[in-house]
């Protein structure tokens, strides 16, 4: 699971070239995210990483439960990918948006309808 935490975080700096199929791992990712039986107590903490480069994006996790961890780096690489090779956006926004949905959906049977309408 660090693994792929690490390859989110790494993804943003893909070239053009190689862009299609990291955001074909990252949706991968994303889509197996809402099904993983994450233990309630697994955390990962992670040294804070820093760049002088200042189009380098690192995330900075300190003490964050592995599946927010997991979650975030694979969404934020995927809609940087979409900003900056739009003809990616599609098929990445499409999985955030699938992955949101299928979240909600979770949220909503095991809350017994709490977060449904009216609920």
């Amino acid at each position: 699971m660090e693994c792929n935490i690490a390859f989110g975080e790494l993804a943003v700096n893909t070239r053009e070239d190689g862009a299609e199929e990291t955001i074909q791992v990252l949706t991968e990712i994303l889509s197996d995210i809402a099904y993983i039986n994450f233990p309630e107590t697994l955390v990962w903490q992670s040294k804070p990483l820093y760049s002088h480069n200042p189009r380098m994006y690192l995330c900075r996790f300190i003490d964050w439960a592995l599946p927010d961890q997991l979650s975030f780096s694979t969404v934020s690489a995927l809609l940087h990918l979409a900003t900056t090779y739009p003809q990616f956006r599609n098929i990445s926004v499409e999985s955030v948006l699938s992955f949101c949905n299928t979240i909600v959906a979770q949220l909503k049977s095991e809350s017994g309808g709490l977060l449904a309408p009216g609920g």
